[in-house]
């Protein structure tokens, strides 16, 4: 008893020791809060962006990771500039854009990330080497940065893509179902984003149809969890996410594969029971594959 109100004292201690200390880090979690309401209200009016425009989830996944290494990382002293540049994406904040949200997300990794490669900088130019625990603490600052910029940079791709070049994405979707089809039933041919089976139906792709969404967010996931896990860039992380990106690329085309074959399982990949059990199979697959993954790939970071 007295050793948990001991260690609730502590951590109130400290979490009031660090928000009352100024630090890069403190700045950046005020506008990382502002970007997560930014991007929640939409969810609470009628202008919800679709799943193609934005997964929720690994976005979610993503800044909770990157808050936490965040807050943990060691605290950077701000100078001025510091400063002027928080207020600038403060500013940026408070235009009402979903975009924009997205983009000033961007820019605070960056942000962070380039005041943590200065701060080791002049740790080294000034010959300061502490504890063995302090470079993997400085490592957290990195990640963090990497973290966010990949969210929005993910989240970006995928509006944008599907925006200015949506018939050409999904005319790859397209043309790849075909060619199953032509292969398994003898008939199968595309036009543009449209494909046909051996059904005397077409089926008319739109953007929720993409494999774009399901790749792009699959990747921000494995990124996030690895680089919290510490997971060294290797070829065996190359390995693991050519194998997520080919496993959630073939799940989707095989979903759109027995749209192709009968109008009955095209109505039922869009009934709320296709729905949700094609959302279980691309979190259960993607889940698995980070799971094994991030034992397979992980290696001890080493300096």
């Amino acid at each position: 008893m007295n050793k948990g109100i001991t260690n609730t004292l502590t951590l109130s201690l400290k979490s009031l020791r660090w928000a009352s200390t100024p630090s890069v880090q403190r700045l950046a979690l005020i506008l990382l809060l502002g970007v997560c309401v930014s991007l929640a209200l939409p969810f609470f009016s009628s202008n919800v962006p679709t799943v193609s425009e934005f997964d929720a989830i690994p976005a979610m996944l993503c800044l909770g990771l990157g808050l936490i290494l965040l807050v943990q990382s060691p605290m950077i002293t701000p100078r001025s500039s510091d400063y002027a540049v928080a207020i600038a994406l403060a500013l940026l904040l408070v235009i009402p854009s979903f975009q924009g949200a997205l983009i000033v997300l961007f820019f605070v990794g960056l942000w962070v990330g380039i005041r943590a490669l200065a701060s080791e900088q002049s740790s080294r130019d000034c010959g300061a080497q502490s504890h063995q625990a302090l470079p993997v603490r400085r490592l957290a600052t990195r990640n963090s940065a990497l973290i966010l910029m990949v969210c929005s940079a993910q989240a970006l791709t995928i509006l944008y893509a599907l925006k200015w070049f949506t018939e050409p994405v999904l005319a790859l979707d397209a043309n790849m179902v075909a060619a199953l089809l032509q292969l398994v039933t003898g008939t199968g041919h595309a036009v543009g984003n449209v494909y046909f089976g051996p059904s005397d139906h077409q089926v008319l792709m739109l953007r929720n149809c993409s494999s774009l969404p399901a790749i792009m967010s699959a990747f921000a996931c494995w990124f996030a969890i690895a680089r919290w896990h510490h997971v060294a860039f290797s070829l065996r992380e190359v390995t693991v996410v050519s194998l997520l990106l080919i496993s959630a690329l073939l799940l989707n085309v095989l979903r759109l594969f027995s749209m192709g074959l009968t109008m009955e399982w095209h109505t039922w990949w869009h009934s709320p029971t296709g729905e949700d059990t094609y959302l279980f199979l691309s979190a259960a697959l993607t889940l698995s594959i980070i799971f094994w993954g991030t034992r397979y790939a992980k290696t001890e970071f080493t300096h």
